[in-house]
């Protein structure tokens, strides 16, 4: 393979890179980002740059030179046009993205459950002035954007305070003012790659507080405990890094500290230290695991992104009786929220293919309550995350089925993690397997428990006989009759509701309420659904029963049910994206 090594000059790092590759058989290269340039709608030989990156089979970024605003902006632009492309590029864009702002990085730690350090981002002095009084006059500031501990000051004055902050305020830089955190003088760097933390090291400062082996500490090698090594791969994955140097630092309690995520992480201390060749183990990530010949594994994992992200907004935005939609917001939850739980799911479900289900689960409703402060999306992520885990290859209803049939006690965990932080309504006591315990049996086994009460458990338990042998055809009938997908929808929902019972009615209002929901949605059904006078006008007399009481009639079990039905027909291509609404 030809490789990228994508930097802004020379260095020990890019040596090595190049050194490995030769090695295992590869040519590496050094590019200067400065120097990248792209064609669109032009031959891509015409395009200016010395080499231009179409040219490589794999990307790796070293560093992010310095630019202008747009320069860097390009940058990544072309890096995610890459990826688009099925390039491997090491680390993701999005990651690079991610970890190379601090305040972000940040925030995805801490939405994935992760203790890290009280900080407050600022963009006046006055009120960075302020957060160092609240921090207890003890804190890190830090640039937004760096690494290897450049720029950071460690301030405990109250003068110094107000000079260092007036300073940066003067700069027009964000003011990321950052609680200290006493520590023994030292912290752990773990150097993850892939699904494993490759080496680890115990980092210990010199004359310095600071425990960055570029400002002076000794490094040694060190094996993590299982509890290190759990919270270090969590970092990674909150992040979306393949290849991360993660920092934990020990609290004065005992507790761990998730203090960053290096997405460009060196290792010239740390491959002497441990004995580990850590470039050859990068060059031979990227080759024997992100390859061109895995590129459908890479358009497997857009399409997933892109159906899953559009099945739930053309779910959203139909004007669905009872349910929140373009035109009607719920006093607690908007259609925006709903939106957006979309856009932020969607990435997460769109990595289903590579790790267990469970997981998956979890980091959906954890970027989603990131930003989201309500339940919007725990039934829909539970029923597209096995849809999004069936390969590609295979038939989708077969391929579902062997998902749900290796489910484990760990994805059970997992999901129950993720049933308690997405805090959905009405939920009652499980007589066994509760979710407020700890499973002790598979995901499916725990699900099929609960099958004759909930809809989408039942999923589960049926191998999604529901979604495939009524909810779908149902979906398709109405697109057949109407040509749009809007009226489609509304079929399907009312031949669900008029066969199944919403289980949310019934947890909220009780099984006779949802009955008579049924009974009134196969009355709709059997005046012509929405396709006649008589059908329109009972679909709207229904509509405004099910919203009155409060919204507690809202039937938002049949919703996330038909947003699986509309995943299955976009990936079955029986619907396209160009489908009129």
């Amino acid at each position: 393979m030809r490789i990228a090594i994508l930097c802004g000059g020379d260095g020990w790092h890019l040596e090595d890179l190049i050194r490995a590759a030769a090695h295992l058989g590869h040519t590496a290269e050094r590019v200067d980002f400065r120097r990248v340039g792209a064609a669109v709608g032009a031959p891509v030989a015409d395009a200016p740059g010395s080499p231009t990156l179409d040219q490589f089979d794999a990307i790796v970024v070293r560093t992010m030179p310095p630019g202008s605003l747009e320069q860097v902006v390009f940058r990544m632009d072309l890096l995610h046009a890459l990826a688009g492309r099925g390039v491997p590029v090491l680390n993701p864009p999005r990651a690079l993205e991610v970890c190379v702002d601090k305040y972000l990085a940040l925030v995805r730690l801490q939405a994935a459950g992760l203790r890290v350090p009280e900080t407050f981002v600022c963009q006046t002095a006055d009120d960075a002035l302020a957060a160092f009084d609240r921090l207890g006059r003890d804190v890190v500031v830090k640039p937004l954007f760096g690494s290897e501990g450049r720029g950071m000051l460690r301030v405990t004055d109250s003068e110094l305070a107000w000079r260092s902050m007036r300073a940066i305020e003067r700069t027009q830089s964000v003011l990321y003012v950052q609680r200290f955190i006493p520590h023994p003088g030292w912290d752990l760097r773990a150097f993850v790659l892939g699904s494993r933390v490759l080496a680890a090291m115990r980092r210990t400062a010199g004359d310095d507080w600071r425990t960055n082996v570029a400002q002076g500490a000794t490094a040694e090698p060190v094996t993590l405990t299982p509890e290190q090594e759990a919270l270090a791969l969590r970092a990674s994955e909150a992040v979306g890094t393949v290849a991360a140097g993660v920092d934990l630092l020990p609290g004065p309690g005992g507790e761990w500290y998730v203090i960053e995520v290096n997405a460009v992480p060196g290792w010239r201390a740390l491959g002497p230290a441990t004995g580990i060749d850590v470039a050859r183990e990068m060059i031979q990530h990227i080759t024997r695991h992100e390859t061109r010949d895995t590129r459908h594994g890479v358009e497997d994992s857009c399409l997933v992104s892109r159906v899953s992200c559009l099945a739930a907004v053309w779910e959203a935005t139909a004007r669905k009786a009872g349910n929140v939609h373009r035109d009607a917001d719920f006093a607690d939850v908007t259609y925006t929220d709903f939106v957006t739980s979309a856009a932020l799911a969607a990435p997460e479900l769109a990595r289903a293919a590579e790790r267990p289900l469970g997981d998956t689960i979890l980091a959906a409703i954890r970027a989603t309550r990131s930003v989201v402060r309500t339940n919007t999306n725990l039934g829909i992520v539970l029923l597209l995350a096995p849809l999004a885990k069936a390969p590609a290859a295979t038939d989708l209803r077969a391929g579902v089925a062997e998902v749900l049939n290796r489910t484990t006690v760990a994805d059970a965990v997992r999901v129950y993690e993720a049933i308690r932080l997405a805090a959905p309504g009405g939920l009652g006591k499980a007589p066994e397997q509760d979710v407020r315990d700890a499973p002790t049996l598979p995901l499916r086994d725990v699900m099929a428990l609960a099958a004759d009460r909930d809809l989408v458990a039942r999923q589960y338990a049926n191998a999604f006989a529901g979604v495939f042998d009524l909810g779908v055809p149902a979906l398709l009938d109405g697109l057949k009759q109407f040509g749009r997908v809007e009226p489609a929808v509304q079929h399907c929902q009312l031949a669900w509701l008029a066969v199944h019972p919403d289980s949310l009615i019934v947890r909220k209002r009780g099984p006779e309420v949802a009955a008579d929901a049924s009974r009134r949605a196969k009355a709709v059904l059997d005046v012509g659904s929405v396709g006649t006078a008589a059908g329109r006008t009972g679909y709207d007399e229904l509509d405004r029963w099910l919203r009155s009481d409060g919204h507690a009639r809202n039937p938002g079990t049949t919703a996330d049910l038909v947003t699986a039905c509309l995943y299955v027909a976009l990936r079955q291509r029986t619907m396209t994206a160009d489908t009129p609404l």
